[in-house]
């Protein structure tokens, strides 16, 4: 059976890093018993200081269908992982996220032939779109260069989980970073949010009043300031909640600065992190979705609120794409806030029949993402896979 030792930022019991957690975890559950995984993660959730109360620190321990390592700040250093890099014997290294310092490491040690494994998988995490790569630039710009000059991508394989991905990957990496090199493309895999069924439709919509919801983490990427000034020009009863962790903190006060403009007619809570088996509920209650993110490689969120048959309003940063065509709602141009605030207007006016129409529409466009599932595996079993 092939081994394959993942490396990734944080890992369950957490969930409010996001993307990555729930995109390791669908893997391993639907993969698990084909492939052996070990993980290697952070011993504390996204944000905190404190470590999870039920693992045991800095040892192999089974979560689910994977052997996981949780390692405290303390022992996350150089030495540390170089010894766990060299102490498992697997065919596959799959590396998350380009610009960690352990994803720095382990190409170093594979480039100084102190790793051997058959197969270097390296998943950017959507690290290069045009809206991620532009905060922190020059420092991200200055670590391409240095890779590209010691070689360090040369004979790796890249992880892209959608043809846009693809074109970032591309669009980033120096060309000498080539030489024995190529992209593949998987796509994410998904878990069906709990009790989807029977939520979908069950709202009450009237003219004039719309839920909106934002669920996702509070940094400048994800744009809730965009969101909160697109707002501003909605008409009718709106009440807007706002769901996901406060990872910015001078990002946030700039958001509450916006709050605290609004006009009347718009309702603004803030209402917390929301845990994984709840997501499906919250989603359950609102008219529409709201994330103009300045860029997503694939956006749980976005799948969890299209199951639920909660209609779109996202940038054309994702690759949820043609949403109006397929009327599930609408993927719009950041230069263009004023047609944010139109499209929302539009869901104002909405009675419960054309409510429903968007709502169906949604439903049954996160179903044939579903149906799509098994091509991904297939693919992600030939990207693990050493032969």
């Amino acid at each position: 059976m092939t081994r394959v030792l993942i490396t990734v930022g944080h890992y369950l019991p957490g969930y409010q890093a996001g993307g990555p957690v729930r995109s390791i975890a669908n893997l391993v559950e639907q993969l698990g018993d084909e492939f052996e995984f070990y993980i290697v993660t952070r011993d504390r959730e996204f944000g905190s200081t404190q470590p999870y109360s039920n693992i045991k620190v800095n040892q192999w321990q089974p979560v689910g269908k994977a052997q996981v390592r949780y390692l405290s700040p303390m022992a996350s250093n150089v030495w540390n992982w170089q010894a766990i890099f060299r102490s498992v014997d697997y065919d596959t290294l799959y590396l998350n996220s380009f610009f960690a310092r352990w994803t720095l490491l382990g190409l170093v040690l594979k480039r100084a032939r102190w790793l051997t494994p058959r197969k270097v998988v390296l998943a950017p995490r959507g690290e290069f779109s045009s809206g991620a790569i532009k905060f922190k630039s020059q420092r991200k710009r200055g670590y391409l260069r240095l890779q590209n000059r010691l070689g360090l991508c040369r004979s790796v394989v890249w992880h892209a989980t959608s043809d846009s991905e693809v074109e970032d990957i591309r669009r980033e990496v120096p060309p000498a970073s080539w030489q024995n090199t190529t992209i593949h493309v998987a796509d994410n895999l998904v878990a069906l949010p709990k009790q989807v069924q029977g939520l979908a439709f069950t709202r009450c919509k009237q003219q004039g009043e719309l839920r909106v919801v934002f669920l996702s983490r509070v940094a400048p990427k994800k744009n809730l300031d965009f969101a909160l000034s697109s707002l501003r020009n909605v008409h009718g009863s709106v009440q807007f909640d706002i769901y996901g962790p406060i990872e910015d903190r001078a990002y946030w006060e700039t958001c509450l600065k916006i709050m605290a403009t609004m006009p009347q007619n718009v309702c603004v809570e803030y209402k917390g992190a929301v845990l994984p088996d709840e997501v499906a509920q919250v989603l359950s209650q609102s008219h529409l979705f709201l994330l103009p993110t300045q860029g997503e490689n694939f956006g749980h969120a976005i799948y969890e609120a299209l199951a639920t048959g909660c209609p779109l309003l996202i940038s054309d940063q994702t690759p949820w794409r043609d949403l109006q065509a397929h009327q599930v709602g609408w993927d719009l141009p950041l230069e263009d806030p004023a047609a944010f605030s139109a499209a929302m207007n539009e869901c104002v006016a909405w009675d419960q029949m054309q409510f429903d129409n968007f709502s169906r529409g949604a439903n049954q466009y996160a179903d044939e993402f579903v149906n799509l599932q098994s091509a991904a595996l297939k693919n992600y079993r030939a990207m693990f896979r050493a032969d």
